[in-house]
């Protein structure tokens, strides 16, 4: 299949990280004048694009380009976006700009422009806008659990999967509670948001539960739920029961694109699997080869994100890799580890989740080495993010980390399983000249 259109998207004018930063809430957020954007620039597993720019407020900028998958969506952050197709040549800035659009509408099939009102049709995909030598604080501050294992409000019990949406809102994966808590920004303690009811496979029950997104167009989060190996959807106005999309597999992570393809690994199969809401059948998109270290097989995936050009990067546990898929290939490239176990630069040790940004760097939760590592696009070594020491409690340490999730702000979350907790990690540094 081919989703690949042929599309593409100007932006004249960006602002400064800064300012945004200061703009907390979204409604003043869209409200700075002349602030347009890519549609992928905010994602709720991402870091928006404008991180690296230059440092200026509400800078005139150079008209940039950046594929873009899909034209019929509407942004917040974003006060117009222009859409057109290869045929359209060029789009003069704004306000000669709309002037030709408004010609381009009436005589160019194909061309649209977009003003928000209201919330945001978010893509939850796992792709990261962000500069290469971008660095984070060295010491964490505890967002949620952090007060020992326990099935209290305030607390976790080693937790796996997380999920930050667009308003710094938490959502994680709470395994050993069978239940999806909510941490709201600031908030000293979470919300049940799905399970909470025991272990079981009632559709008011949850077992183990490994990953967890959020589906904002349909206000509705998607759960691995591993232990009753299904994939199940709760709506976060009614949370009193979940609804079974997929069932009778090893489901363990899973994310979706912006043309709404639900992904998930399957432990069971080693593979991974697309499927779209109402299609009957699932299609195998990587592995399906047997247990096993070649190019075309897993040894238990785990966690999984999608690129704009739909490749995917899957964390390979057993094999210690991260694997490249690109769409309707027949086999996987490594893109960080692969050289064995170890803790040297080029190894990883049981990776869990994974984050590809848009030149194909790779930020990947090296478990059982407690670091998160950087790499590369085409480099065999990868370098140190966060953690690293084997210090259980410390804040400038992570121990047993799962989970990884950047917010709109670039802040990095850092599940920790072994300490129950999430960890926040504040962008420290922003490279201008890249």
């Amino acid at each position: 299949m081919d989703h690949k259109h042929n599309t593409r998207t100007e932006f004249t004018k960006i602002i400064a990280y800064e300012q945004a930063q200061q703009k907390n809430d979204e409604k003043d957020f869209v409200s700075l004048s002349g602030t347009v954007v890519s549609p992928s620039m905010i994602n709720t597993r991402s870091i928006p694009f404008f991180l690296t720019k230059r440092k200026t407020v509400d800078m005139e900028c150079e008209s940039m380009s950046r594929n873009s998958k899909e034209s019929h969506h509407r942004y917040s952050c974003v006060t117009t976006v222009f859409t057109k197709s290869t045929n359209i040549r060029e789009i003069i800035s704004f306000p000669l700009g709309v002037v030709l659009l408004i010609f381009l509408l009436v005589t160019v099939p194909g061309t649209y422009a977009y003003k928000t009102t209201g919330k945001v049709n978010r893509k939850p995909l796992r792709n990261a806008f962000i500069n290469a030598n971008t660095v984070w604080s060295e010491t964490g501050t505890f967002v949620a659990g952090g007060n020992n294992a326990g099935a209290l409000l305030n607390q976790l019990s080693y937790p796996y999967g997380l999920y930050v949406d667009s308003n710094q809102t938490i959502y994680v994966a709470d395994e050993q509670n069978h239940r999806i808590v909510a941490w709201d920004h600031g908030a000293t303690e979470g919300r049940v948001v799905a399970g909470g009811n025991g272990a079981g496979n009632r559709l008011n029950q949850l077992d183990k539960p490994s990953d967890v997104i959020v589906d904002e167009r349909t206000n509705s989060i998607i759960i691995c739920d591993y232990g009753n190996q299904r994939v199940v959807r709760w709506n976060l106005h009614n949370r009193t029961a979940g609804q079974v999309l997929l069932s009778n597999g090893g489901y363990f992570g899973l994310t979706m694109d912006n043309l709404g393809y639900l992904y998930v690994t399957d432990r069971s199969r080693n593979n991974v699997q697309r499927w779209r809401m109402g299609d009957k059948y699932m299609t195998v998109v990587a592995g399906g080869n047997g247990k096993g270290d070649r190019l075309d097989q897993f040894d238990q995936p785990r966690y999984i994100s999608v690129d704009q050009d739909y490749s995917i990067y899957v964390s390979d546990w057993n094999n210690d890799r991260v694997m490249k898929w690109m769409a309707d290939a027949d086999e996987g490239v490594i893109v960080a580890g692969g050289q064995g176990k170890g803790n040297s630069s080029k190894q990883l040790s049981y990776p869990e989740d994974v984050v590809v940004d848009q030149r194909g760097t790779v930020y990947v939760v090296d478990q059982w080495n407690n670091r998160v590592m950087r790499w590369p696009k085409g480099e065999t070594h990868g370098n140190l993010v966060i953690g690293g020491e084997n210090m259980k409690d410390q804040s400038k340490q992570i121990y047993r980390p799962v989970g990884l999730a950047f917010d709109r702000y670039g802040n990095l979350y850092v599940v920790e399983h072994g300490n129950h907790r999430v960890q926040k990690f504040s962008i420290k540094l922003i490279n201008y000249s890249k």
